[in-house]
């Protein structure tokens, strides 16, 4: 629930910033929660979620100064909510040489995902690798130094812990990402599709008054030429 609320009250704070004009031009410094600025194929979900965890909803923003005046503004109109920041320009990570082995793979490689996002994606899922099964991650994660996760989420950490357990796969927060998307996209279509009929509607009203106009004009010259005949008889 903090997350969520979090969520929402950066919305509204971004809102405030665009009808400001000493702010208006750095809200494009923001970039989403890190769940809306990725995909990946579903076989990975829970591989990816429980590496993830809640960084998922973390949000990314382009530098720290822009995330620091998201939170002055959240504290300033005292709005609710739990609130983490990944500011591009202080992320640091450093590159990885992975282990060439047919039994795992780097998780960042199953990730699709714009350029301009890297450094927070290799941030929070740089160091993990998707493995084959249980004992190829405990070997690779004693081997390599990196995390290792399977695809049914059980987790090795290079440090030595084992987490796991069964996972409900029809709660899945990337699938309900995803059908948010999907939903949005179809929505955006139908109000874009919308405002194309409004507009034809309103040609429509304007072809028609001007025919109305038109017919009016005519009738009341004939209406003149009629009195100046029966005149003339």
């Amino acid at each position: 629930k903090p997350i969520l609320n979090g969520r929402d009250s950066v919305r509204r704070v971004l809102e405030t910033f665009k009808e400001r004009p000493d702010m208006a031009h750095e809200v494009n410094s923001y970039y989403g929660p890190v769940i809306e600025n990725f995909d990946c194929d579903k076989s990975v979900y829970m591989a990816v979620e429980v590496t993830a965890g809640n960084r998922l909803f973390h949000h990314i923003v382009e530098t720290d100064k822009f995330g620091t005046k998201i939170l002055k503004e959240m504290n300033n109109q005292r709005l609710p909510g739990e609130v983490t920041f990944m500011p591009l320009n202080r992320l640091h990570v450093k590159a990885i040489d992975y282990p060439e082995t047919s039994d795992a793979i780097p998780m960042i490689s199953k990730l699709n995902y714009d350029a301009k996002y890297d450094r927070a994606m290799r941030y929070i899922f740089g160091k993990t690798l998707i493995c084959r099964n249980l004992e190829a991650a405990t070997n690779l994660a004693r081997t390599s130094g990196l995390d290792c996760v399977t695809l049914e989420g059980d987790q090795v950490s290079s440090k030595g812990s084992l987490t796991g357990g069964y996972f409900n796969t029809l709660r899945s927060r990337l699938e309900i990402q995803k059908t948010r998307s999907e939903l949005m996209t179809q929505i955006t279509t139908m109000e874009t599709e919308l405002s194309t009929l409004r507009d034809e509607i309103r040609k429509a009203d304007q072809n028609i008054s001007s025919y109305v106009s038109e017919m009016q004009r005519t009738e009341t010259k004939n209406s003149k030429a009629k009195d100046i005949y029966d005149k003339m008889k």
